[in-house]
Formats: C-alpha cells, structure tokens, sequence
C-alpha cells in the first residue's frame, strides 16, 4: 500500500508470467507498470517513503534474479543489480536513500543496502546461514529480517547503522 493509502502494488500472475500493477487503494482502475516477457516473475513490490517508485524482484530467463525500481509516473525502470544471484524482498529505507534486500552472491543468504544516492553497495550482515526479507522500522534506526539457523527460521532485530557496513564480501 502507498504511503498515502490511495494505491497498492502487486504482482498478478498470467499463464506464464507475472507482470507488476498498480491500482487505487479498492482495487478499482488497475494499470500495468511492468509487462514480464515470457517466464519472467515479478516479486515483492515495495513503494518508496513518497509514493512515486518501487521496487521489486525480477526473475528473468537464464535464472536471474534482480533489483530493480520503476517511477510511476514515467515508467522508467533503474536495474540496481545484474548478475547471478538471487537479490530478493527489497524496501526503502524511511529517507528514501537505502533500498535494503536479500542476497545470496556470497553462497549465504545475507542483507544488503543499496545506496542510491552514491550507486554503492553495502553488506549489512555476514551470517552463516541465511537473512532474509528485511524490513526497516519506521524511524530509520531498526531493521527486521528472518534468520536460518539450525532450530529453523526466526525473526531478528538490529540497529540499522549506515556507518558500520562494510564492503561487500567477494562474489561466488
């Protein structure tokens, strides 16, 4: 749902493929954003803090899987990431200068930041066995995520600190 909650954005499902709409907040005067070639998916659609972007996971033929954010208003699309990994569940930080998401490019499932304003990547965490679907509090300072561990999946909390991310670890 938008921020104002006058619209929603969702994934629909064809017989092939998943395309990405937007309509009001009751369903009514649908509009395609993205139209997925054949046995492309499209996954978690987030808007950003002012309603005009969103982002969202993009599987495409030959098995990859990117992030990617749509304007609304011209339909221009900005790719974040273009490689072999599973980039998954992104979300806006509240300020609007983060996109935060899942990725598996190290062969562990670990949290991301994506600093739009400087085209930076970021690592967020180094688990050992898996972050995923990250979420950011609404005052910017805490970031939710389920963990993998040997008892199964958890929630997780920590403090959201732009200042001690690191580089990303090498890609495998």
């Amino acid at each position: 749902v938008s921020p104002d909650g006058r619209s929603t954005v969702y994934s629909a499902f064809d017989a092939d493929s998943s395309h990405l709409w937007i309509a009001d907040a009751d369903g009514e005067n649908p509009r395609r954003l993205v139209e997925s070639e054949h046995n492309e998916q499209i996954y978690s659609p987030r808007f950003d803090p002012e309603g005009r972007r969103v982002a969202f996971s993009r599987w495409r033929n030959g098995g990859y899987r990117d992030i990617q954010i749509i304007d609304i208003e011209d339909g221009s699309i900005r790719e974040l990431t273009n490689d072999t990994h599973i980039d998954a569940s992104p979300c806006f930080t509240p300020d609007g200068r983060w996109i935060v998401f899942s990725s598996d490019r190290t062969g562990i499932a670990n949290l991301y930041a994506y600093d739009l304003e400087n085209d930076e990547l970021r690592q967020i965490t180094n688990v050992l066995s898996g972050a995923y679907m990250p979420d950011i509090s609404p005052d910017g300072r805490t970031i939710g995520f389920v963990g993998f561990s040997s008892r199964g999946f958890d929630l997780h909390v920590m403090p959201f600190e732009p200042d001690n991310f690191r580089d990303p670890q090498p890609e495998r």
